[in-house]
Formats: C-alpha cells, sequence, structure tokens
C-alpha cells in the first residue's frame, strides 16, 4: 500500500487518475473516495491521499466543463419552393470545388454554388438509386460506409443543399489530420486505408468510381475505426463512361491512362487511397517517406502504382503489407473526442 500511496501523491496532471469524461469521473471518484477517505481506511496517509484525490478531481472537473464550452454556429437556408427555414447548427465550416461544407455533431451539408447543378443532381441520383447489395449481410456490412439523406432541396438564393445523416463520433478526416498536426500515426492510417480499400471492393462491386474521396469527403470514427464517405458522389462515374470531373489535386495522382482516355475505372479509387494514406503521413507526394523507419513495405506500396482489381489489391494490403507491417490486427483506442477535435487542443 505503500507504494500506491506514494504513486497517487506523486501525481501532478489529473487526467492520470481520472478519465476525460465528465460523467465517468464522478463514478471513479466515488469509488476512490470509499477507499482512501479517513472514515474507510485507517492508515496515517489516508487522509493525505484523500486530499490530493478530491484536489485532483475538481481540477479534472473544471478542465472538462470549460473544455465542455464547443462554440457551435448556426446558419439558415431557406428552401425556394416551399419557403422552409432549415436551422443547421455546425461546428466547422469549409469551402470545397463546388461551394460550402458544414460540419454539425449530427449532420454534414454539402451546399454547391448554382453553376453546380448537375453535380447536385448527380449526388442525389447516385446515393438514393445505386448501391446495391447482394445480401443483407453485405449491406449490414457496407451501408455504413455510406451516406443516408435526410434533405436536398434549392434555396431562394439558388443554391443546392444535401444534408447527410452523422453520429456524433464521426469527425472530417481533415479536422482529425489537423488535430495530429498534419502527420498521423502509422497504425491508424492503416486501419483508415483499410476501411477505404474495402469501400474500393464495393465500388468495383456496383461498377462505379467514385473519384472524389478526399479529407472533405471522408469521415472517420476514431472510436470504433469506421469510416463514411458521405461525399465525392457528385464526381461518381460508371465503369467504361467518360469522368464526369476530379478536384485538381486528385487529378495530379490519376494514373496516365486516365488523364489521357478520361474514362473511368477501377484503379482510379485506389491510386486516391494511396495519396491519401501518403497525406495521413504527412507527405502527399512521398518524396520523404524515408524518413518512417521500420516501415519499408508500407511506404513501398504507397508509391507502386496498384493493381486494377481492388478485391486483389486489399488482399496483397491485408496479408502482405498491414499483417507483415503491424502484425496481427489489434484494436488501438484512440482518446480523442469531439472536444480535442473542434478545439485543436493536443495533449503533448
Amino acid at each position: 500500500m505503500e507504494k500506491e500511496i506514494l504513486k497517487i501523491l506523486s501525481i501532478k496532471n489529473p487526467f492520470i487518475l481520472f478519465s476525460k469524461d465528465i460523467y465517468i469521473i464522478k463514478k471513479e471518484f466515488k469509488n476512490l473516495a470509499m477507499k482512501w477517505h479517513p472514515d474507510h481506511n485507517k492508515n496515517k496517509k489516508s487522509n493525505e491521499v484523500f486530499s490530493h484525490i478530491k484536489e485532483l478531481y475538481e481540477d479534472a472537473v473544471f478542465i472538462l466543463e470549460k473544455k465542455n464550452i464547443v462554440n457551435e454556429m448556426i446558419t439558415v437556408f431557406i428552401e425556394k419552393e416551399n419557403k422552409i427555414n432549415h436551422k443547421i447548427r455546425y461546428k466547422r465550416s469549409y469551402k470545397f470545388e463546388m461551394g460550402d461544407i458544414y460540419v454539425g455533431n449530427t449532420v454534414i451539408v454539402y451546399v454547391f454554388d448554382k453553376e453546380y447543378k448537375d453535380f447536385f443532381k448527380n449526388s442525389i441520383k447516385i446515393i438514393s438509386s445505386k448501391f446495391s447489395y447482394s445480401s443483407d449481410r453485405m449491406r449490414n456490412e457496407i451501408s455504413r460506409y455510406l451516406p443516408e439523406i435526410i434533405k436536398y432541396f434549392q434555396t431562394e438564393d439558388n443554391k443546392y443543399v444535401i444534408i447527410i445523416k452523422k453520429t456524433k463520433d464521426f469527425f472530417l478526416l481533415r479536422d482529425v489530420l489537423s488535430y495530429y498536426e498534419n502527420s498521423m500515426d502509422p497504425k491508424h492510417v492503416g486501419w483508415i486505408i483499410s476501411s477505404l480499400l474495402n469501400l474500393c471492393c464495393y465500388l468495383n462491386y456496383i461498377k462505379m468510381s467514385n473519384v472524389g474521396i478526399s479529407l472533405d469527403t471522408c469521415f472517420i470514427s476514431l472510436k470504433y475505426h469506421s469510416v463514411l464517405l458521405a461525399g465525392g458522389w457528385w464526381f461518381s462515374t460508371g465503369f467504361g463512361e467518360k469522368l464526369k470531373g476530379i478536384s485538381s489535386k486528385s487529378y495530379d495522382y490519376l494514373p496516365s491512362k486516365n488523364k489521357i482516355n478520361n474514362i473511368a475505372d477501377n484503379k482510379i479509387d485506389i491510386e486516391i487511397v494511396k495519396m491519401i494514406g501518403r497525406e495521413l503521413l504527412g507527405d502527399i507526394r512521398g518524396n520523404k517517406l524515408e524518413k518512417l523507419n521500420g516501415l519499408e513495405e508500407f511506404k513501398r506500396w504507397l508509391l507502386i502504382p496498384s493493381s486494377k482489381d481492388p478485391v486483389k489489391e486489399y488482399d496483397i494490403w491485408y496479408n502482405n503489407i498491414l499483417t507483415k507491417t503491424f502484425g496481427i490486427h489489434k484494436f488501438i483506442k484512440i482518446d480523442v473526442g469531439e472536444n480535442d477535435i473542434y478545439q485543436n487542443k493536443r495533449n503533448k
């Protein structure tokens, strides 16, 4: 017990002893109080230990209550057809190639400028009617990666709005990368790539290229290690058809063949996923990846041309790259939440 007492008394950071959840720490403090309160513990240092635990608890509560005040902004869109007001609460907003993105706790809103009406319509068509499944099992596995539209409409000022459902644990990949100061742990990048390649296999099944996978269209759940491809569907094109468009950044990494023939195929999205993998590691071009020690196969895979078959590419990735680089897959808990992401304050 003496070692435990010394350990507790040496703690300065309250979150070494307590969780970062305002509700959980109340129960943790109650359990510690039952053990160390002088009424329950006759050790001569129990009063000192309890007083220190109480001080740490109060510090933790103060910090969490302060952190829980995350600025939330509001914007309003008025439907042109029926004059209904749609009040959107959001945490962050960004520009994308066709307009604006608003990211809230339970919604993602893409607003298209009027000149991009056809891309807006393509998004609606793809999301509403092009997703198909061979079985209920496939639906249950894949649908969590795909967007669900709550509402879409034209505004009074002739913009076009798509409101997509999301859960609170999903964050825009751009925001997550910003939190990690533009370079993520390779192990985290590994499970993100795995999820995106799994999605590429599904796109191959429905014979379609998304073309728009990016930091502004991907949302990830750090809690459940899951990916939601909410956007990019405005560019989506069936295999063998002429590409409807592509972002300038993704175009730079498009396979030469596709730049020449301008035709969609099952290789485009895989190359974009590799580009995102490099970007998450802090080097989109891959010129400085050699600084990452002990990841030779991983780095090589990110740089070499991909197979045209997404299923084969996923097999290569999972069995020859991911497993050999990081060993048997283990779920890695990531203690990062809403307040961390949106306040962009990382504990060093």
